[in-house]
Order: C-alpha cells, then sequence, then structure tokens
C-alpha cells in the first residue's frame, strides 16, 4: 500500500485522460483495496482472492480491459505527466511492435536508470540494459528484445493470437519469455525515448 497513492496520483494528473485504471488486488490484507475505493474510486479494482504472482494478477487485468492497448505499470512506480500519451503515441507510431518500453529510473536513485530494455544472453540469463548507469543513458528511441512489464504499453490483440503472461512465472522473466514467440512472428518490441516511468 506504501506506492499507491503516488502511482495513482501521477496517473491522475496525466494530460491525456482518455483511458481506463485497472488495479488487480493480489490478495493483499494491508487496506489496500479500501484506500483506493476510498481515495481513487475512478480505478476498477479486480480483486483476487489469493497471491497468484505478476502474470496471473496482470493477465486478469489483460482480461478486464476494453481496450486495443493495455499499459501495464507497477505499483511502485510514479510516471510523469506526459506518460500515458507518449506511450500511446509511441506503439501507434511503429505498426508491427508487440510492446513499447518505458525508460524507467530507480525509485530512490533517480539519477540511475532501473530498465532501459530487456534482453537475454548466450546462456540464457536475463539483463536489464542500462540497469545502474547515468538517467542520460539510452535516450534515443530503438528496438529491443523485450519490454519490461513494470512499464509497458502491449498490443491486446497480439496476447489473444499467442496467450498471456505464462502464469508458471511467479515473478520476474515473464516479460521476457512473452517476447519470444512475437519476435518469431515478425512483430517488434521497443523503447520509447524520453518516457519515463520511475521505480
Amino acid at each position: 500500500m506504501a506506492y499507491l497513492e503516488g502511482v495513482l496520483s501521477s496517473l491522475e494528473q496525466q494530460a491525456f485522460q482518455n483511458f481506463e485504471t485497472i488495479l488487480v488486488d493480489n490478495g493483499s490484507s494491508d487496506g489496500s483495496v479500501a484506500f483506493v475505493m476510498g481515495n481513487f474510486p475512478w480505478v476498477h479494482i479486480v480483486e483476487l482472492p489469493d497471491n497468484f504472482g505478476f502474470s496471473r494478477a496482470v493477465n486478469e487485468g489483460i482480461y478486464a480491459s476494453r481496450t486495443p492497448y493495455v499499459l501495464l505499470l507497477n505499483n511502485d512506480t510514479e510516471v510523469d505527466k506526459n506518460f500515458v500519451g507518449e506511450m500511446l503515441a509511441a506503439i501507434k507510431r511503429h505498426k508491427k511492435a508487440f510492446s513499447c518500453s518505458a525508460r524507467m529510473i530507480c525509485y530512490h536513485d533517480r539519477n540511475k536508470l532501473d530498465d532501459a530494455g530487456n534482453y537475454y544472453s548466450a546462456l540464457g540469463w536475463a539483463y536489464a540494459r542500462g540497469k545502474g548507469k547515468d538517467i542520460h543513458s539510452f535516450e534515443k528511441e530503438g528496438r529491443i528484445f523485450a519490454s519490461c512489464a513494470g512499464a509497458a504499453i502491449y498490443r491486446k490483440k497480439v496476447f489473444e493470437k499467442i496467450g498471456y503472461f505464462d502464469e508458471e512465472h511467479f515473478a520476474y522473466l515473464e516479460d521476457i519469455d512473452v517476447a519470444i514467440v512475437p519476435g518469431s512472428l515478425d512483430m517488434r518490441t521497443g523503447m520509447c525515448q524520453l518516457h519515463w516511468s520511475i521505480m
């Protein structure tokens, strides 16, 4: 619950307002649902009875969405006032993109990057490009292997075609996993220039 006010307040202040916010509560017991209902009544809440992990939670949010695009955002983020509009413009600009990822800044050290696109090595190790680098690194928009699902926009119709996040991934690596199939279909993943999420 500690971060919810920050993320929801930053969404409330977006310059682009034509979007719905869906919060999936993963079996919390800290009063998060009551807090959101009392302070952010415009948020649509999907309550799960237990903590089923990240993949199940985001899948439930995607199922509940009624739009051609879904923007996933971790609860421990804050976003710039132009974030939603810029992310939407980016995926519309890149017609073959399955997803576009935000360039994420560390929440507790805002001079450093947290993620500028995800990759994996020949040995199968996944890594976040730019982690710990200066925030002025990786400012140019470009193609990446996978978007970090902590702050990324996806085409919903691609999920409907290839399947959703694999719920065997309780937490972590689900975003690398879901990027593999679209790559084989010549669909792309890109990092948006200067579309920052703070994590």
